[in-house]
């Protein structure tokens, strides 16, 4: 975000961060104690020190609520899990709850029940990087982290949509896991990876990998192909000159 320089130097700081800034950020702008108690008089303070320049009552968006967290986190902290998934175009849906990995576990502060901090063990995920203005964890850990909160069928959605999302690849997300002690769920993940990598971006085509072409010895996977009709996408299995199998949702079709 490009900021004007020319306005006042508060107003600056709450458009680049969505309405929310700290007691220390407006110390840091030459601001005294006072002149901060009689700005914040009608402002939100979802945390001890944290401000968010919308009157009591109104609702926080995610983004403010995302900010606050991070702020009271202080440095060092991020959005994990859903929380990142969601800037990051992982996750369509906007969370209910904000989670930020908080480095700091010593630190006091108060409670909002839409914002949680889990503790950030040391070593175990990838540094921060930045999606839409917020610290996030790296892609490749936001999508191990949220493949251990479902079954196989949430799985497999989470990874290939990562993967035709371009926000990571199969691969980079072996080698993450490779490099991660602990994985919820590693050898289904490992399993779903290779297929992945092999093409499989569906349900419809994971069954056939799995139901179909190993337990029979047919070719490999050949992947999936975009359906004529906008917004569909036509599952084909190909691999001449066996029979092409093509595998629509409602029936399957054999054609040699």
């Amino acid at each position: 975000m490009i900021i004007d320089t020319s306005a006042d130097p508060v107003d600056a700081l709450l458009l680049a961060q969505d309405e929310v800034v700290s007691r220390q950020q407006l110390l840091q702008l030459g601001l005294s104690p006072g002149r901060i108690r009689g700005l914040s008089r009608h402002w939100q303070h979802p945390f001890a020190g944290v401000y968010v320049a919308v009157r009591a009552g109104r609702p926080l968006t995610f983004r403010q609520r995302a900010r606050a967290g991070l702020l009271a986190a202080g440095d060092g902290s991020r959005l994990r899990g859903r929380s990142a998934g969601y800037p990051q175009g992982l996750v369509d849906e906007e969370p209910d709850v904000v989670e930020v990995l908080d480095p700091w576990t010593d630190r006091p502060r108060g409670r909002h029940p839409r914002i949680a901090f889990v503790r950030e063990r040391p070593r175990v995920r990838l540094a921060s990087a930045v999606f839409r203005g917020l610290p996030c964890t790296q892609p490749e850990d936001t999508v191990l982290d949220l493949c251990g909160e479902g079954g196989e069928r949430q799985t497999l959605t989470r990874l290939a949509r990562a993967c035709q999302r371009r926000l990571t690849t199969a691969e980079l997300l072996l080698g993450r896991m490779a490099g991660r002690r602990r994985v919820r769920h590693r050898r289904l993940l490992k399993e779903i990876l290779l297929d992945v990598a092999a093409g499989v971006h569906s349900h419809l085509a994971k069954r056939w990998v799995d139901d179909v072409e190993r337990p029979h010895g047919l070719p490999p996977w050949s992947g999936s192909m975009s359906s004529r009709r906008p917004g569909t996408r036509r599952t084909v299995c190909t691999a001449p000159p066996a029979p092409c199998w093509s595998w629509t949702g409602r029936r399957s079709i054999a054609t040699r």
